[in-house]
């Protein structure tokens, strides 16, 4: 079933709300579903014990990814010092947070002496430090007034960062370019895992100039385990974003056939039938040695998946390749459940 994953209702969200999880969505998938599983948690924090310490740890995940991104987006890193003349009420200079919060401010462009610097350490320590602790053994934290004070300044500096983000969004590229240029290393791929945000655009750029030397890397640090999932927008409407990766796979679909066949045979499964389609275009490009096995695959996504013209059209021609090249066992299953299908929408 979709949803909009999360179960408080697209309605529900204020104005402010939804911006911020339009614009989380820009950084990538899971910060965007720890703001949503948030703003779940908050409104039913009356039938959940531990509401408040578990939106607690999703509010330190939110903060930790968006510092990821936009420290690495800086063009330098930003200078202040701390032993001449700094202000004694700033944070120490040891405090790595706050280091981290100052190379936020250099990829936004945002002022070392901005008040929402101070505000945006404030909040974090709050939730850094004790807040999300069981302090007894008889209870949790409530989602009180003082949680929701706080939780209200956490949106207030992610409504302000994120518009300063989507406004700078395009010093993303810089970031791809330097990952690109190291090459296929740990440290580059953990870059491109942790640094570049997972937009379509941002990924796109990198799949888009990735050579296949890349491919074990990318296998190993978990880029093909996670495909987009619906995304229900604030009118209701589902929408089947396309998967950057796909771009990268039909590439080198021809020269990798084995390695490509196994990641999809080992995706996860999803409902999004974008996803689905773009597969078997891919599947359409490996030798056929390879691509037969996947019927099984693509036979689950025909009868258990959101099925698109698109979809339907790739596998017809992957039943008439196999067919030719000889594997007739597989064609035959292949177009039995595409005869099927079409029979059922014809009713």
């Amino acid at each position: 079933m979709i949803t909009d994953g999360s179960g408080l209702n697209a309605a529900r969200r204020d104005p402010r709300q939804q911006r911020i999880l339009d614009r989380l969505r820009l950084v990538g998938a899971a910060p965007a579903q720890a703001y949503e599983d948030t703003l779940t948690l908050i409104s039913e924090s009356q039938r959940l014990h531990t509401a408040s310490h578990l939106a607690g740890h999703l509010a330190r995940e939110i903060n930790g990814a968006i510092r990821s991104v936009f420290g690495a987006m800086r063009p330098a890193p930003p200078a202040m010092d701390y032993e001449q003349g700094a202000d004694s009420s700033e944070p120490e200079r040891k405090d790595k947070y706050w280091e981290s919060i100052q190379a936020s401010a250099g990829g936004l462009g945002i002022p070392l002496d901005s008040g929402l610097l101070r505000l945006w350490w404030e909040v974090g320590e709050a939730f850094i430090g004790g807040r999300v602790h069981r302090v007894h053994l008889s209870g949790w934290r409530q989602v009180d007034d003082e949680f929701r004070l706080l939780w209200d300044k956490f949106e207030s500096v992610l409504d302000k960062v994120l518009d300063r983000f989507v406004a700078r969004i395009t010093a993303a590229h810089g970031v791809v370019d330097e990952i690109l240029g190291a090459g296929p290393t740990d440290d580059s791929v953990r870059r491109l895992r942790e640094e570049v945000p997972h937009n379509p655009i941002a990924l796109q750029d990198f799949y888009s100039r990735a050579t296949v030397e890349w491919l074990s890397g990318l296998r190993d640090g978990g880029f093909f385990q996670h495909p987009p999932p619906p995304v229900v927008d604030e009118e209701g409407r589902t929408l089947f974003p396309s998967w950057p990766a796909i771009e990268y796979l039909e590439r080198i679909a021809a020269t990798s056939s084995p390695e490509v066949a196994d990641l999809i045979a080992n995706c996860p499964g999803t409902e999004n039938g974008a996803v689905h389609a773009g597969l078997a275009r891919v599947i359409c490009l490996i030798a056929e040695a390879n691509a037969a096995p996947l019927t099984e695959t693509a036979t689950r996504w025909l009868t258990n998946g959101v099925v698109t013209p698109q979809l339907v059209e790739s596998l017809t021609d992957l039943a008439q390749r196999l067919g030719a090249a000889g594997y007739s066992s597989e064609a035959l299953a292949l177009t039995r459940v595409l005869l099927a299908l079409d029979q059922r929408s014809k009713g």
